[in-house]
């Protein structure tokens, strides 16, 4: 009897392990963000930058959501800078990275991916160019990469100019049925940048619009630099342009500040030049509202900072970094979606 209930005993004790194992792996399997606190280390290339300004708040807000502790850096567009607070950032056991970094250039990525493999943490890099990732996505096990579908925005700003100017009146100064249009952009070899360019001028042509651009220019997404750029080509084309274009609403309220200068776009019809911008930031809203700038495109960067964390957290636990989410991979890049929508002048 004595050895009877010793087996019984011992088949409970068993059968409450195996209990225990299947619910941890239950529990593992359907939570696809950790419920320990995770610190989490940020880098964002420039807040002199609204965009990266408004992720800052978006990465700070998961704090709210998510058993995080999230560290934002700056390192104010400098390579250098990024490269100290990277490595402190390592040395003070960070459990992941996320980085929208001051450079993209191959040779700029692969440094980065350089310091963080050391310490194997896991390492989410946001807007690297595709054929960059192409040749350092083996680099490293632990690191994903993920860029916006700007394409669509891009896209969809070229929806607002082409629905603007089927209202010729208003953008065709000459009569000629011609767009004189100048080009704002973000840097050279910038993938959002690109993106945003051809989706733009993609509508621009398959809607039959005919167009000339004037100038194109490439910035460091800074409104100063894109406002004293038109100041500058406001000199020669001055009666010429028509529309500007910009890839981003920094650019898009610098051009603005840059035709206040002459005495365009403060509020007198007579003397307006659309401007049109992409991302929504609160200043560039606040022109539209006030009939000085045409319109934007606004993304939704909360989900962008959710989705970079999910895949962040899908690293930190060995995973697929898409598993548990919605998200596809593109040749290695993981697509992220900004549910845009438009906001234009109102007539």
């Amino acid at each position: 009897m004595k050895v009877l209930r010793q087996t019984i005993k011992s088949i409970l004790v068993m059968l409450l392990i195996f209990l225990l194992i299947i619910t941890t792996e239950i529990q593992t399997f359907s939570s696809p963000i950790s419920r320990r606190t995770i610190n989490v280390g940020v880098i964002l290339f420039s807040l002199d930058n609204s965009i990266a300004a408004q992720f800052k708040k978006e990465f700070d807000n998961l704090q709210n959501e998510y058993p995080v502790k999230v560290s934002v850096l700056n390192p104010q567009n400098n390579v250098s800078v990024q490269d100290e607070m990277l490595d402190s950032l390592l040395k003070n056991n960070i459990d992941l990275i996320i980085a929208i970094p001051a450079s993209t250039k191959e040779d700029a990525v692969r440094n980065f991916i350089e310091r963080v493999r050391p310490y194997n943490t896991p390492l989410v890099m946001f807007n690297i160019p595709p054929d960059v990732v192409k040749n350092i996505s083996k680099d490293y096990a632990r690191a994903a990469f993920a860029i916006p579908a700007s394409d669509k925005t891009g896209e969809m700003q070229g929806e607002i100019v082409r629905d603007l100017w089927n209202n010729k009146s208003i953008i065709d100064k000459n009569d000629d049925n011609i767009l004189q249009y100048v080009l704002v952009r973000g840097p050279k070899e910038d993938v959002t940048a690109d993106k945003r360019t051809q989706g733009v001028t993609s509508i621009l042509e398959s809607s039959g619009i005919k167009t000339e651009l004037l100038q194109s220019f490439a910035t460091n997404w800074t409104e100063a630099v894109a406002k004293s750029y038109i100041e500058n080509i406001f000199l020669t084309y001055g009666n010429k342009i028509e529309a500007i274009i910009a890839n981003d609403d920094d650019l898009a309220v610098g051009a603005v500040k840059g035709l206040q200068k002459y005495g365009y776009n403060t509020g007198s019809k007579s003397k307006y030049i659309p401007v049109f911008g992409l991302s929504g930031t609160p200043e560039a809203i606040n022109l539209i509202d006030k009939g000085l700038m045409s319109g934007t495109i606004i993304v939704d960067l909360k989900k962008v900072a959710q989705d970079l964390y999910a895949i962040g957290n899908n690293l930190i636990n060995n995973a697929n970094p898409t598993e548990n989410t919605n998200l596809k991979s593109e040749g290695g890049v993981i697509i992220i979606g900004t549910n845009p929508r438009k906001y234009i002048i109102k007539k």
